[in-house]
């Protein structure tokens, strides 16, 4: 595997750390708080800090005009991962919302297959199940819907509501990360989301100045706002400012920059890893503040955990008999002298291809200094 391949697994893997990191966050942020409002003020510090950070290293960047609509795509995309978790968030706590976490890669491995961006293998899909299936072990082991403190579980309505939220966020994750693949190419991560999210950013005031303009919509996206849905308690920036500096402007553009040189679909297999993120900030909560809404004590399901390293070594195999499969067949159109050898090598039954840049080829049109 080569080195920016290695520096790619790490870079989504920590990004997938922050936002488990979020997810407590979040949770310990909204109370009292117009969920659309936590966003809204995320993304207007975030768009803005991306752009500045992508002009600092090519200030003659700027989008051709046939990826305008790809921007606005993505854009779109990103608007509908971050307003659709935040509200789901709200409206049925924090295990419901990590229960759906796993489904992720596999939503993202279905739609690249069939939009032709990769093609499936047995060994991928197994990782995958593998992964999601330790992911799922932890989050749903010995918990239930009357366990979140924050779950209105009350309302029917409102918490099926929320779990269809939370598969739409799945469905827009996986837009975000396949429409940013190939802008990768001529752009730089922080140039391609600085410019997502200000898309992103319009249509998130144009829906939080509807919401809170009508009071029925209100009620549903925060049963607890009373009437008002512009407050901001102060008790809630910590989590915006995490939110926006370190899970969206970090987080994000790390998911980017790794997402250049591996699979969209092993990008989104990383996200089963966020119950790891979540128990290790829960845990120093619980020390330092001694939270009561939060339990991070160890657990039998904790050892899931190793259900989900399992899952994404075979899926690093995989992409590693991919690398292999690519190399093979480079070496063969350049009509090396080992290609008899490199033929007699090949993996008869491996059959899969690969989406990551060709070698040699400029991927972007600015770059980070």
């Amino acid at each position: 595997m080569r080195a920016e391949e290695v520096q790619g697994h790490l870079a989504v893997f920590t990004a997938n750390i922050l936002y488990g990191i979020l997810n407590v966050a979040t949770k310990l942020s909204l109370s009292g708080l117009n969920p659309l409002m936590f966003q809204l003020v995320r993304e207007i510090i975030a768009g803005p800090l991306l752009l500045f950070i992508a002009y600092q290293g090519n200030p003659e960047s700027r989008i051709l005009r046939e990826d305008r609509l790809k921007i606005i795509l993505c854009g779109f995309c990103l608007y509908g991962v971050n307003s659709t978790y935040v509200v789901a968030v709200k409206l049925t706590g924090a295990n419901t919302a990590a229960a759906w976490q796993p489904a992720e890669p596999v939503i993202m491995c279905v739609m690249a297959v069939a939009l032709g961006f990769e093609r499936s293998s047995i060994l991928r899909w197994l990782g995958i199940l593998i992964a999601v299936a330790g992911g799922l072990a932890y989050v749903l082991a010995g918990t239930s819907r009357t366990q979140s403190s924050d779950n209105h579980g009350e309302d029917e309505v409102a918490f099926l509501v929320g779990n269809l939220l939370l598969l739409a966020e799945g469905v827009f994750m996986a837009g975000v990360i396949l429409l940013e693949k190939g802008l990768l190419l001529r752009y730089s991560p922080s140039f391609v989301l600085g410019n997502a999210y200000i898309v992103a950013t319009v249509l998130m005031c144009i829906t939080t100045v509807v919401v809170n303009q009508f009071r029925p919509l209100l009620d549903v996206f925060c049963p607890d706002c009373d009437g008002y849905g512009w407050n901001i308690p102060d008790s809630a920036w910590p989590g915006i400012l995490y939110a926006a500096l370190c899970a969206s402007a970090l987080g994000y553009y790390l998911v980017a920059w790794g997402n250049q040189y591996i699979d969209a679909s092993v990008v989104a297999v990383y996200t089963v890893v966020q119950p790891i993120g979540t128990l290790l900030c829960c845990a120093a909560v619980v020390v330092v503040t001694a939270h009561s809404g939060l339990h991070a004590s160890l657990q039998w399901k904790d050892f899931a955990v190793l259900g989900i390293c399992a899952g994404l070594m075979v899926v690093s195999y995989d992409n590693w008999l991919r690398s292999k499969d690519m190399a093979t067949a480079s070496a063969m159109l350049s009509g090396s002298d080992e290609t008899d050898k490199l033929l007699a090598n090949k993996p008869p039954t491996y059959n899969s291809i690969s989406d990551k840049p060709a070698a040699g080829k400029k991927q972007c049109c600015c770059t980070i200094s």
